[in-house]
């Protein structure tokens, strides 16, 4: 009976050493996938941060060429300098010549507000900087892109002269807002819109060209 007791006894030590070390196993798993998925986690907020990014360049770029097109289809002649150039995103003339204006495009797929003081408003994130930026040679060109080209609504764009501008982010400033934004009221908005804005750009090649 004796060596009956000592296998029982062999056998549960190799059971408890078996199961500690399925137990260390286990413990040693849940810790890399535990590192594996902060890995993951990692790397899918950095892709999403790109994509982001991304997605904003891309929507830039698509407001930059819609202006471009609606310009020149309006027989004014339009150049889209190197990318990172800052400042500005075309430069545009007319087919007499003389001074050229240049145009800062700014571009939302959701650029409209309703508030309780101004009611219906648009609007578009626009740096600081503008304010430095007073000059008759500089317009903005700000578009609503709805859900173009996915729908069936084409975007809005407004040309605004930079001095608007530059008394809009004036007082955007001066209220400390934390995110800098150029805004106008719907109604208010009606004359830089479309071809009403863009006869005003029209004439503002006769005035640079004094």
């Amino acid at each position: 009976m004796y060596w009956l007791y000592m296998v029982n006894s062999y056998f549960r030590r190799g059971i408890c050493k078996c199961h500690t070390n399925q137990k260390a196993s286990v413990m040693q798993l849940k810790k890399s996938t535990e590192h594996i998925f902060c890995l993951l986690s990692r790397e899918k907020a950095k892709r999403n941060k790109n994509m982001k990014k991304t997605n904003n360049t891309i929507i830039g770029a698509c407001g930059e060429h819609y202006v471009a097109a609606y310009l020149s289809g309006h027989n004014l002649i339009v150049a889209m300098p190197r990318a990172g150039i800052p400042g500005f995103d075309l430069i545009v003339s007319n087919e007499k010549g003389g001074h050229s204006i240049r145009v800062q495009v700014k571009t939302g797929t959701q650029a409209t507000r309703k508030t309780k003081n101004e009611g219906n408003i648009y609007l578009w994130s626009t740096s600081y900087a503008a304010i430095e930026r007073d000059d008759k040679y500089l317009w903005y060109a700000y578009v609503w892109l709805h859900d173009w080209p996915n729908g069936d609504n084409l975007p809005e764009v407004f040309f605004v002269p930079s001095n608007v501008v530059v008394e809009v982010m004036k007082a955007c400033k001066k209220n400390n807002e934390s995110w800098p934004y150029f805004w106008m009221k719907k109604d208010d908005a009606e004359k830089y819109k479309g071809y009403l804005g863009f006869q005003s750009l029209n004439n503002a090649f006769a005035s640079v060209a004094l």
